[in-house]
């Protein structure tokens, strides 16, 4: 934002600075100013200390809105995180495994993730906890159910909005799919829903076999072990995928 010309410059030096802040969309520097100066003259800090202070605070205030926008985003609620999560109730599930987990090593090789487990395990949990590691390293994520995903993309071919309503899930470099195992979702139903046919192929989704052809993004998807999950959630990976190389090209075109 450019500077008003048409205000005269404030009489006060340290009123005309806030002033410029403002001008500048510096908002962090407007608010504390007077106390890093006040705080360089207590410690006699250096010219350039000084203008490192002033930079720091809104470089620190700008991270932590971009983060909090973020967080509103991905739409991942309560975040309960792994603190008291009790891994002794579950002896398969390896604690170093899921902390590892939070390096985002997978966001950045574009894997996959899959969690299964019997109801009431803790795996949306987990699961919301790897995708908020993620955020907080920088990374776009949302936070969905599944049945409301297929939902919303079989809805938008009444109105012609497929490729938009797929673009939202195909965006972020981390989605998180929740309840995979959806009851009454049967694997001929899943892809017709998302718009991709009815023939599904296998599809082993928590590795890329491929490199040159993985997706765009990640998924952490979470189900219940039901006798079809594996299929649906096969199903799913394969459709997204499909879709989202559909978007790319009528994009690109």
């Amino acid at each position: 934002m450019a500077r008003n010309h048409r205000r005269p410059p404030a009489p006060d030096p340290i009123e005309e600075l806030i002033q410029l802040a403002i001008d500048l969309d510096l908002t962090a520097t407007a608010e504390q100013a007077r106390d890093i100066l006040a705080r360089a003259q207590a410690e006699s800090m250096s010219y350039s200390d000084f203008a490192l202070a002033l930079l720091r605070a809104e470089v620190l205030a700008r991270n932590n809105r971009r983060l909090l926008r973020s967080l509103k985003r991905s739409r991942l609620g309560t975040i309960e995180g792994l603190d008291g999560f009790d891994f002794t109730m579950r002896p398969q599930l390896e604690p170093r495994v899921v902390k590892e987990l939070f390096t985002c090593q997978y966001a950045q090789e574009r894997r996959n993730v899959l969690c299964l487990g019997r109801p009431g395990l803790g795996k949306t949990r987990i699961a919301k906890a790897i995708v908020h590691a993620a955020c907080l390293a920088g990374y776009s994520t949302l936070c969905v159910v599944t049945a409301e995903m297929l939902e919303e993309l079989h809805a938008s071919h009444a109105d012609a909005s497929f490729k938009r309503a797929m673009r939202r899930y195909v965006k972020p470099a981390v989605l998180l799919l929740d309840s995979c195992g959806v009851p009454g979702y049967v694997k001929s139903d899943l892809r017709a829903r998302a718009g991709m046919g009815s023939a599904v192929p296998g599809l082993h989704i928590t590795r890329s076999a491929q490199p040159h052809r993985r997706s765009s993004h990640s998924r952490i998807e979470a189900s219940s072990r039901q006798p079809d999950s594996l299929a649906s959630i096969s199903a799913i990976g394969f459709a997204l995928a499909s879709a989202a190389r559909l978007v790319s090209r009528s994009t690109a075109a």
